[in-house]
C-alpha cells in the first residue's frame, strides 16, 4: 500500500534527529501566479498593426517568483516548436525545427506563445499557433486532466478543486504530452471575440519526485481585456514516498 503524506492543517512533527539532519517541510496551502506576456502590438513591415506577445515566463512549482523570462527577438527567448509534422506524417516546411527544450534550467513550465497542435474539421492534426502552459519535459512530469461538471457555480467549483486530494487523483490517466495543459484552457467568446477562461477544467501534474500538484487556469486578462496575463492557482496535494511509486 503506497505510504501518503498528506497535511490537512499546520502540523510540527518533533522526533530525535542529528542537528545536521535536514527536514524537507511540505506546503499543502494554495497558491497563485501569474505569467504576464506583455501582449502588445507592432507594425508590420508592410505597415499595418499585428499584435504579438513579448515575454514567456518560466515557472517552478512552489516558488513564488519565476525563474526566468524570455523576451522575443532576444537571445532569452525560446521558440517552441512543439508540433511534429513527421510524426503526423505531413511534409515538414521549409526551416522548421520541432524545438521542445530550453536553455533554461530548473523550470517546471513556461507560459508562452507556442506552435503546437490542434484539430482540423475532418479531425486530423495540424501545426497552428498558440498561446498556453507548456511542460518542461527533462523534469519527467505527467499531467492528467479532469472537468467538473456538477456545477457551474463558480464558489463549487473552486471549493471542489480545494477538496481535491490524493485518491480523487491518483487514479486518473497521466500523459507525458508537453501539451497537455497546452491551450485548452480557455474558448473563444465568438459574440464578444474575448476568451472564457474554463476554471472548472483541473490538471493534476505528477512530479518524478513523486509530488502531486493540482492547477487549473484562473484568468487570462490583466487590468485590461488588452492585456494577457495567465493566471495560475495551485497546490500540493500529495506526497509519495519514493520508494513506494509506481
Amino acid at each position: 500500500m503506497k505510504k501518503i503524506l498528506l497535511s490537512l492543517a499546520l502540523a510540527t512533527v518533533l522526533f530525535a534527529c542529528d542537528d545536521d539532519e535536514k527536514i524537507d517541510v511540505k506546503d499543502y496551502g494554495m497558491k497563485t501566479f501569474e505569467a504576464d506576456l506583455k501582449y502588445s502590438s507592432i507594425t508590420s513591415p508592410e505597415g499595418y498593426p499585428i499584435s504579438t506577445y513579448a515575454q514567456q515566463t518560466y515557472f517552478s512549482f512552489g516558488q513564488d517568483e519565476a525563474v526566468a523570462y524570455g523576451e522575443v527577438d532576444t537571445d532569452t527567448w525560446t521558440q517552441f516548436n512543439v508540433f511534429d509534422y513527421a510524426a503526423n506524417e505531413m511534409d515538414v516546411p521549409e526551416g522548421y525545427v520541432v524545438n521542445k527544450n530550453s536553455d533554461v534550467e530548473a523550470w517546471d513550465l513556461v507560459f508562452t506563445k507556442y506552435y503546437g497542435t490542434t484539430q482540423s474539421s475532418d479531425g486530423t492534426n495540424t501545426g497552428y499557433g498558440m498561446t498556453g502552459i507548456l511542460l518542461n519535459m527533462e523534469e519527467g512530469m505527467q499531467v492528467a486532466e479532469m472537468m467538473y461538471d456538477e456545477s457551474s457555480d463558480i464558489n463549487l467549483v473552486s471549493q471542489a478543486f480545494a477538496n481535491l486530494i490524493i485518491s480523487d487523483v491518483e487514479g486518473l490517466e497521466y500523459s507525458d504530452d508537453m501539451e497537455t495543459i497546452g491551450s485548452d484552457w480557455k474558448v473563444l467568446d465568438f459574440s464578444t471575440f474575448q476568451y472564457n477562461v474554463l476554471s472548472n477544467k483541473f490538471f493534476i501534474v505528477k512530479m518524478k519526485t513523486g509530488d502531486y500538484y493540482k492547477l487549473r487556469v484562473v484568468g487570462f486578462y490583466g487590468d485590461t481585456t488588452a492585456d494577457r496575463v495567465i493566471s495560475i492557482e495551485y497546490a500540493l496535494v500529495a506526497s509519495v514516498l519514493p520508494e513506494e511509486m509506481n
